[in-house]
């Protein structure tokens, strides 16, 4: 029985015998027979109830009216946002400020006063860490769904007759609002489905990296599972209760093919749900969640379509764009591994070779940190973004978002080195990190200010395997690529904050903003274990060092934490500071100050104590060492460290400054989302 049909009985109307001429289409919805031949009561109700469901597909249609106008208008401004005025520079010589336009300088106000009170995290034990202007939009988001759940809706009870019977059957119009939000249900579907791709359209069209909409997924999803909960829970009640005779009624309408496939799609947006929970994912892992979400979230918009075909215009979207995002990773896995460049290899199919490293801690044997390099022919990505990597020889259904910790510059013929340095937790990364044998590391750090050697006494031979890879994605935070001339618009000073592996971020931003002077001022805070960590990426500290000291007009300071334990009977924290000073000589310092009683702080750079160092304190410090000009703070790390900065930017937002023409108050912030998923 089709769901036109098995609402005959529901709403009382007689289609024996009808005419084509005397149905009223309704889209979404089942025929209506005119004129009503029913009782009064009957009558009024079918209505009603029509009259609901024209307007809750006229709501889902608004609300992707006002998606599409937003999406539009973010594009417009996109293409046409305002710059600086030629000649700024000149400006800024003569005056320290620079010449703005008035569109200008309220876009950076703007810009200004939305980080100040909407950059930090709230409720973070309910909604996990993200910012207060995710907040701002679900709520947006939750309020629009609130009001349209209600509005237009005949609130009223109808007592009617039963034929041939004497009980009287009881119409609410719970059944209209439990149809209203099942329809917006059906209309957020697609949207839940673009929040989640991976090659997103979203992204294309405003510029924010894709993992930017995975909490507005998450949320929307949910909001959708109480719908569907609320819908199914007033229809059972309606059937089961309200309408007359019991149980004939029930069991003839919980048998009904439609009912069949929503009680499927029910039973499967429940296990979504549950599923998706974070304790359910660290039950689980996260490979089972990932895999099972694709399945069952395919499952379930069949089983939707099969519950209600009249709203399919949903429905087909939502499984088109699914495939089409797993189409498009396909091709670009296959785009990336093309044999080679004549035209017989380019048919075949080449995974890249790469060689793994181990650092493993000589004092914390479960503190291990996998290095793997290799040359790949392909386009350059732009330095901050990550691939996803699946490493066959261990499982080709897995796949890491992993950020290249080298730019994208090309190797002897080779293609593009990609550098990657992951932390050996559970699962795969465990694995990956059994391939190869331990390194003997040694960094050389003297007492007090010295040459820093930072290198590996003795390795072992490297292993070797094979690596897949599906990218690039996410965010450039100085620019498109290392190809494209420096932008007027782009921020004056550089502070990047990375916590332990997190310097894969940080550090290729540094070296392009060091490389091609893309900032006057540039500063990389990288917080480690242990002193040894610096020779994960010594490679490319070497090569900072080097292009450091070969640049001009740019001031370049790294320094390096150790934060934790070596013996148990001594706490140590060594900093290590590289200047690039005026004269292009590279300074090399170290700091090192012992927890026991008899020991002094060296002081050079600030004191150092047994903590990390306050974001607020880096921040700050960093902000009060600039002359003028905007600053971008990236960072990546733990969440903790997210959190961190993200209030300590916050606070240095002064939309009052920046409005008046002193971009000093104009602190942007990238967070390396990647690493929340």
């Amino acid at each position: 029985m089709s769901p036109s049909l098995g609402l005959q009985a529901r709403h009382i109307q007689d289609m024996m015998g009808v005419d084509e001429s005397n149905l009223e289409k309704h889209w979404g919805y089942a025929d209506r027979v005119v004129p009503c031949t029913n009782d009064p009561g009957s009558c009024e109700y079918l209505d009603a109830i029509y009259h609901a469901h024209d307007l809750s597909m006229l709501y889902s249609f608004i609300m992707w009216g006002v998606i599409g106008a937003i999406a539009l208008i973010w594009v417009v401004l996109r293409i046409l946002q305002p710059h600086r005025k030629k000649g700024s520079e000149n400006s800024e010589a003569n005056s320290g400020r620079l010449a703005q336009s008035g569109l200008y300088r309220a876009k950076r106000t703007i810009g200004a006063f939305g980080r100040k009170w909407l950059l930090p995290e709230s409720f973070v034990s309910f909604f996990g860490h993200v910012s207060r202007l995710q907040l701002v939009i679900l709520g947006v988001i939750l309020t629009y769904l609130l009001i349209f759940s209600f509005a237009g809706l005949v609130y009223k009870t109808w007592v009617t007759p039963i034929k041939n019977s004497t009980e009287k059957n009881t119409r609410v119009t719970m059944g209209a609002f439990s149809d209203r939000i099942g329809v917006i249900a059906y209309g957020l579907t697609p949207l839940v489905v673009i929040l989640s791709t991976r090659e997103s359209v979203l992204s294309l069209l405003t510029g924010v990296p894709y993992q930017s909409f995975t909490f507005l997924h998450r949320w929307t999803g949910r909001v959708i599972f109480i719908q569907s909960f609320v819908h199914t829970l007033i229809w059972t009640v309606i059937e089961g209760k309200l309408y007359r005779p019991q149980p004939t009624v029930f069991q003839e309408w919980i048998k009904q093919p439609y009912m069949i496939f929503g009680c499927f799609a029910m039973l499967l947006i429940t296990f979504l749900f549950i599923f998706s929970c974070s304790w359910a994912i660290r039950l689980t892992g996260y490979e089972f969640f990932r895999k099972t979400h694709y399945i069952v979230a395919a499952l379930y918009i069949g089983m939707c379509w099969g519950h209600w075909a009249q709203l399919y215009c949903w429905m087909v979207p939502s499984l088109a764009l699914m495939a089409l995002d797993r189409a498009i990773r396909l091709i670009r896995v296959a785009l990336i591994h093309r044999g080679g460049r004549d035209p017989l290899a380019k048919l075949s199919f080449k995974p890249a070779q790469a060689s793994v490293r181990l650092f493993a801690s000589a004092y914390d044997p479960t503190d291990a940190v996998v290095r793997l390099d290799f040359h790949q022919p392909q386009q350059p990505w732009s330095p901050g973004e990550h691939f996803y990597l699946t490493f066959p020889a261990l499982s080709i259904w897995q796949a890491h978002p992993l950020t290249t910790s080298s730019l994208p510059v090309l190797g002897d013929g080779r293609g593009i080195k990609h550098t990657y340095i992951i932390r050996a937790c559970k699962g795969e990364t465990a694995r990956l990190a059994a391939l190869a044998s331990p390194l003997v590391l040694s960094v050389d750090m003297d007492h007090g200010p010295s040459d820093i050697k930072i290198d590996a006494t003795t390795e072992t031979p490297t292993v070797m395997t094979p690596v897949l890879l599906c990218g690039p994605y996410g965010h450039a935070p100085l620019g498109p690529s290392l190809a494209s001339p420096p932008s007027s618009d782009r921020p004056t000073n550089l502070l990047a904050v990375a916590g332990g592996t997190g310097i894969s971020f940080c550090l290729p931003i540094v070296l392009d903003a060091v490389a091609h002077q893309k900032c006057a001022m540039v500063e990389l805070v990288w917080m480690v274990r242990r002193k040894e960590d610096i020779a994960w990426v010594a490679p490319e500290l070497r090569e900072l060092a080097e292009r450091a000291a070969a640049a001009s007009g740019v001031s370049l300071r790294v320094r390096v934490i150790a934060t934790r334990e070596k013996t148990t009977s001594e706490v140590l924290k060594d900093e290590v500071t590289i200047t690039a000073v005026e004269n292009n000589i590279v300074e090399k310092e170290i700091e090192r100050a012992s927890s026991s009683s008899d020991s002094e702080v060296t002081k050079a750079a600030g004191a150092l104590d047994h903590r990390h160092p306050l974001s607020q304190e880096l921040v700050n410090g960093f902000l009060n060492r600039v002359a003028t000009g905007r600053t971008m703070v990236v960072a990546s790390g733990p969440v903790g460290l997210g959190r961190d900065m993200k209030d300590a930017v916050a606070a240095r937002n002064n939309p009052v400054r920046v409005w008046k023409g002193d971009e000093s108050g104009d602190v942007e912030f990238v967070w390396d989302e990647r690493l929340t998923l």
